[in-house]
């Protein structure tokens, strides 16, 4: 029995002591989990915990982070694009010059860019031995007709006008109007220069020509542009393309 004793006070004294270290552990568990969560649901400094979970926050705190308030209304977005643009012409208020006839300028009538045209009006007057040919063979046809109309031959009359009206014809697709081919026929004298006119109203935005230069079929001469409408092409970016479409009201400063 004796023998049997410490034995049995051994065992008791462990029990003991793992039983001490299974509270203290329990009781470090608890301790250091409610301090990390107290940590990390911690609130901002000058915040204030309000009951299930809600922050509460001061008009200082409000005010620094940009919080706002506002009525619930029913309103269109809208979403404001800025963009740099150009002013250029209108491309549907642009005509060239042109003759369609090669020669000389002897002389012009429009001389400066910015210089305000008429329709109708007078740009240069132009020599060329194509429209001095073109003229004799008019007043010829013209003198042929004359001549035919007091024929008794059956018909002559018809093949006369044929000829003037071919004649005609010829000098209209060289761009000479109806006006200054009535002019011929009246005076029956070649001119020796024929005036090019400005088939649209506008101002001169560019002039390629001065008075005696040789020119050619289809040169450019002098370009007018109707400015009371013009463009504003604005470049805008990838993003913003998305956001305008035909009929877009736009400001322009």
């Amino acid at each position: 029995m004796s023998a049997a004793s410490p034995r049995r006070r051994i065992s008791r004294t462990w029990w003991i002591i793992g039983a001490a270290a299974l509270v203290m552990a329990v009781a470090a568990w608890i301790l250091f989990g409610r301090n990390t969560a107290v940590v990390a649901g911690a609130p901002m400094s000058g915040m204030k915990m309000a009951p299930a979970g809600e922050i509460q926050l001061s008009a200082g705190q409000l005010s620094q982070f940009g919080v706002t308030f506002d009525t619930v209304k029913l309103r269109v977005l809208s979403n404001e694009i800025r963009a740099a643009g150009v002013v250029t012409f209108d491309e549907t208020r642009i005509a060239q010059i042109t003759p369609k006839f090669a020669g000389y300028v002897e002389r012009l009538y429009v001389n400066a860019v910015g210089q305000p045209v008429s329709r109708g009006q007078p740009v240069a007057a132009i020599f060329s031995p194509e429209l001095v040919s073109a003229q004799t063979d008019l007043l010829l046809a013209g003198r042929l007709d004359r001549t035919l109309e007091q024929s008794p031959v059956p018909g002559a009359q018809t093949g006369g006008l044929s000829l003037l009206s071919a004649a005609r014809q010829r000098l209209g697709l060289l761009g000479i109007p109806n006006s200054q081919i009535d002019d011929i026929l009246r005076s029956g004298k070649v001119q020796r220069t024929l005036t090019v006119y400005s088939p649209f109203v506008g101002i001169v935005v560019e002039k390629n020509v001065v008075q005696g230069q040789s020119v050619s079929s289809g040169m450019q001469l002098i370009t007018v542009a109707d400015l009371s409408s013009v463009w504003v092409n604005a470049e805008l970016r990838e993003a913003d393309a998305g956001g305008v479409g035909q009929g877009s009201q736009a400001t322009v400063e």
